[in-house]
């Protein structure tokens, strides 16, 4: 029900007397603006006096318009410095400003990019581009079944943009044409140039060159650490597994499939290399050396080289380097190999004190290109 005129600016009075406080509060020192206080409770009192079918509201909406010009002015006394009101007063809050509801707003949905027509006209025409070019020949004369299929795909798809966009219908067509480009993308990548297909084949040929080292570099290891610490020390691979991933790349590589022949290999590569790691990992080998003579310890010192030669892809698989590093790092072994071979020579020559100095020299090579690549000896 209404306040009455009287009624209501008791109320406003006593509203007043809340908001002031006691005389000797802190907040005194917060200025009340009755004028716009009274000012707003006769624009309310209007406001519900002429709306007769709102008769069952209650006073309290009149009291809370009241407390949301006046601020919350009954709350904790308020302390200039923002911390806390003297002992046994409550925690300083920021009084909240009340605001009234606002109506809602309709929600808008941002507008779709629009393709313009020359856009599509654009991409439509570098597809064109790429289909009657030696990309889609290639594609087309391949033996690659799936690039064939995403071949025509992407005709369609290009077929499809045209018509769309003769209609007027430039987004549709956008859509249409760009799906066309990555079909046709995709289908390049199942049939590379001839270019990248004599890329892939070096990069498979070299694998298989790593492979067999790899396999030769766990024999040689296995059958020293069985020697010195018994048949349990040694850890074998799965041979079988690695002869069959062996025979699937050579098989793929019959294909020119040089990508995936080459991704066998390095499968079978971690099987073997993962046996060497496990198997040197915290061993010790000792060698039985005969250095009584020249050969004796020509022999001693090539096998030293071996043994930091061995340790050189083992090292580039587990350490990050750089491409400066590993540059520095190719330059050393090159340089060590051609020291290498040429004291293999003078070693069948009978000159073994020239043989013993270069095998070293080589040795100490290898070593330089470990520390490069953070190998602690």
């Amino acid at each position: 029900m209404f306040l009455n005129r009287g009624s209501f600016f008791v109320l406003i009075a006593v509203v007043m007397l809340a908001a002031c406080g006691g005389a000797g509060s802190k907040s005194a020192k917060q200025d009340i603006d009755y004028e716009t206080i009274i000012q707003s409770a006769e624009k309310a009192e209007a406001a519900k006096a002429g709306a007769d079918s709102d008769a069952g509201k209650s006073t309290t909406t009149t009291e809370t318009e009241l407390k949301a010009v006046v601020g919350d002015q009954t709350s904790s006394p308020t302390v200039d410095n923002g911390t806390e009101a003297d002992e046994g007063s409550s925690r300083t809050r920021i009084p909240e400003v009340i605001k009234a509801p606002t109506a809602t707003t309709p929600t808008t949905t941002t507008p779709a990019v629009t393709a313009s027509e020359a856009a599509v006209k654009e991409k439509i025409s570098y597809t064109n581009m790429m289909l009657t070019s030696k990309i889609g020949k290639r594609i087309e004369q391949s033996n690659n079944p799936d690039a064939k299929n995403l071949l025509n795909a992407s005709r369609e798809k290009y077929n499809q943009a045209k018509t769309v966009l003769a209609q007027g219908d430039a987004n549709t067509a956008m859509s249409q044409i760009n799906d066309a480009l990555r079909l046709i993308n995709q289908a390049a990548i199942l049939v590379p140039s001839e270019g990248l297909v004599e890329e892939q084949k070096k990069a498979y040929e070299s694998l298989g060159k790593e492979l067999t080292a790899a396999r030769e570099l766990h024999e040689r290891n296995y059958s020293k650490i069985v020697k010195s610490k018994g048949a349990s020390a040694g850890v074998k691979y799965d041979v079988k597994e690695v002869d069959r991933l062996a025979g699937a790349a050579a098989d793929l590589a019959t294909r020119k499939d040089y990508q995936k022949a080459g991704e066998r290999l390095i499968e079978a590569q971690n099987l073997v290399h993962a046996a060497i790691n496990k198997m040197l990992d915290a061993q010790t080998i000792t060698y039985e050396i005969d250095v009584s003579t020249p050969e004796g310890e020509y022999r001693y010192e090539y096998d030293r080289y071996l043994g930091y030669e061995e340790l050189i892809p083992v090292a580039i698989e587990q350490q990050t380097a750089s491409a400066e590093q590993m540059a520095y790092v190719e330059r050393s072994m090159e340089k060590a190999k051609k020291m290498r071979d040429d004291a293999i020579e003078k070693a069948k020559a009978g000159d073994y004190p020239v043989a013993i100095r270069m095998i070293m020299d080589a040795a100490q090579e290898v070593r330089r290109a470990l520390r490069i690549m953070g190998v602690k000896e």
